[in-house]
């Protein structure tokens, strides 16, 4: 632009998103410059504000630094009562619908939303540590919700399902509308897309000739929503 044009902040946004998206496909050459942005904008108080910016250039750094894409995405993303940003009461509308994992950005649910299947299939490890903590948390959401009462429910005081597996007894919790997020029902679409992407990536890995128990228990264990085992189910019926 000539000297002393004025800049319209349309353009100058448009400009700021390219430069971002330079900053992040550079990731390979600078990569301790991308781990000190993340590190920085996930503490900052109005982190919500670069998560489109980070999913948008999901690829270079599911590739390159997938362990601080995913620590990223944990401090991004997830809310619980007490925080902030809200004014949190004993029932919160947002809270409770996004089931405690904030943004559009997973919308609509799909196996194909990023950075799941991407990152299961590149860096297997920070894939299911993903999944694992967004399942957790809103699983532990879900339970913060049965014992708040709010205007259209009572409180109550959610019993687990206990089921002994082939490596320990294990405790599920959910409802019949938890156990279809891997469906990609109900639930916040994070959720649901992870879980969508999960059972994608278990099916390609079983015909390829991974043992079944083996992507069996990577599947179930360490998640302690009853989707995760609905998907464990959905595998034993695919492998009789």
């Amino acid at each position: 632009r000539p000297f002393g044009e004025e800049v319209e902040y349309g353009d100058e946004e448009k400009i700021e998103k390219q430069l971002r998206s330079l900053f992040f496909t550079s990731t390979p050459e600078i990569p301790d410059l991308v781990r000190s942005y993340l590190k920085e904008k996930s503490e900052k108080r109005r982190r919500n504000f670069f998560r489109d910016a980070v999913l948008e250039n999901f690829a270079p750094l599911v590739r390159h630094l997938p362990g601080e894409l995913v620590d990223y995405i944990l401090a991004a993303f997830l809310e619980r009562p007490g925080d902030d940003r809200d004014q949190w009461g004993s029932f919160d509308t947002h809270l409770i619908d996004e089931r405690g994992i904030g943004g559009h950005q997973f919308y609509p649910a799909s196996p194909a939303q990023p950075p799941f299947l991407l990152l299961l299939r590149l860096h297997e490890a920070e894939g299911l540590r993903l999944i694992r903590a967004l399942c957790n948390h809103s699983i532990a959401i879900w339970r913060w919700r049965s014992t708040h009462p709010s205007h259209y429910r009572s409180a109550a005081t959610p019993v687990p399902v206990k089921v002994r597996l082939a490596w320990g007894q294990r405790s599920f919790w959910g409802d019949n509308q938890v156990y279809v997020w891997f469906r990609g029902y109900w639930g916040n679409t994070a959720v649901r897309s992870g879980l969508m992407a999960l059972e994608q990536w278990a099916l390609e890995k079983i015909d390829a000739g991974t043992p079944f128990d083996e992507i069996f228990q990577k599947v179930v264990d360490g998640n302690s929503s009853v989707a995760a085992l609905g998907l464990g189910v959905s595998l034993c019926l695919a492998h009789p």
